[in-house]
Order: structure tokens, then sequence, then C-alpha cells
């Protein structure tokens, strides 16, 4: 049980984690927007295929959502370590 709380809190800090390093890029361009710029620069009559979805979330969902994917990352990475002791024979004390 003692190895499900320190899983759980690392997946809560990861969680954390991410969303303080969502804050920290929400100035930056991300890669898409660098990888039109240059593909414009080598070839201006460029035309995409395919146009944006237009979901683009909010500053604030956009945080959200990646810090749920740290967090659910780190909680899949934590059960898989468990699991992986757990079958190998090794018990909590």
């Amino acid at each position: 049980m003692r190895r499900a709380w320190i899983a759980a809190a690392a997946a809560l800090a990861v969680f954390a984690g991410g969303w303080w390093a969502a804050e920290l890029a929400s100035g930056t361009a991300g890669s898409d927007e660098s990888a039109m710029q240059v593909v414009e620069q080598l070839s201006p009559g460029y035309e995409p295929w395919m146009s944006d979805t237009g979901l683009t979330p909010d500053p604030a969902r956009e945080r959200l959502l990646f810090a749920f994917q740290a967090g659910a990352g780190a909680l899949l990475f934590a059960v898989g370590v468990l699991w992986r002791g757990a079958r190998t024979g090794r018990r909590e004390p």
C-alpha cells in the first residue's frame, strides 16, 4: 500500500510539474508555427493539403491538457513499475 501512495504522489508531482512547465512555455511559439515559417521560407508557393481543425483550446485549457497528459503518463509508468515488481515476487515490507 505504501508504494501505491508513493506512486500517486509522484503522479501528482508530475501533473503539477507539467502545469508549471506549460505555464513557463505559454509565451513561446510551438513547433507547428516554427515549421510553417521554415516551409514558407523554403517554398513560398506551398499550399497545405489539410487545414487546421479550428479546435485550438484557450491557454488555460491547453495547460490543463498538457498537465493531465504528464500526470497520466507518470501514473501509467508507476503502475507498470508496481506491476512488474509484484510479478517478480517482490513484496512490500
